[in-house]
């Protein structure tokens, strides 16, 4: 397994967990912010650009600019699969997991968009109980734009 590279995204570099219980599932999340992608699956051939699909549309939702999430998104083109050092990342992945079967358990299996958004509006405690869409929209908030240097 390969080591992680420091990453250029402002979302920095993302972990997945595979709910292996219906509906199979893919729950990814950013470890600058914590914020929670889920996609279906299979087929897993095309797990990159389903997640950059449904990652561009849970940005879009929280009012990212649209020319900050082609950027992110272009800068995540290049990409390497490597497993995560960072036990506090894995915790909140397995937290997700964790309320993501909850909901199905209530009944709840709106689209993958919605658990999305309801999973990013929980509040997180070791960040000032903030949620992963504040801590999201402040990260891109304080981003330099495109053609200013970091």
């Amino acid at each position: 397994m390969e080591e992680p590279l420091p990453a250029t995204t402002v979302l920095g570099n993302w972990y997945v967990n595979i709910m292996f219980e219906r509906p199979h599932a893919l729950v990814l999340v950013s470890d600058e912010t914590l914020l929670p992608v889920v996609i279906q699956a299979a087929p897993m051939k095309s797990f990159v650009p389903r997640f950059a699909e449904q990652l561009a549309y849970v940005l879009a939702n929280l009012g990212v600019p649209t020319e900050m999430i082609k950027s992110e998104l272009e800068q995540m083109l290049d990409f390497r699969i490597c497993k995560t050092r960072s036990p506090s990342i894995l915790g909140h992945l397995n937290d997700y997991v964790f309320h993501f079967q909850l909901m199905i358990d209530d009944g709840k299996c709106e689209p993958l968009d919605q658990i999305c958004a309801a999973l990013g509006a929980t509040p997180i405690n070791k960040r000032g109980f903030l949620n992963a869409g504040e801590l999201t929209m402040a990260k891109f908030a304080a981003a330099p734009s495109k053609g200013q240097k970091a």
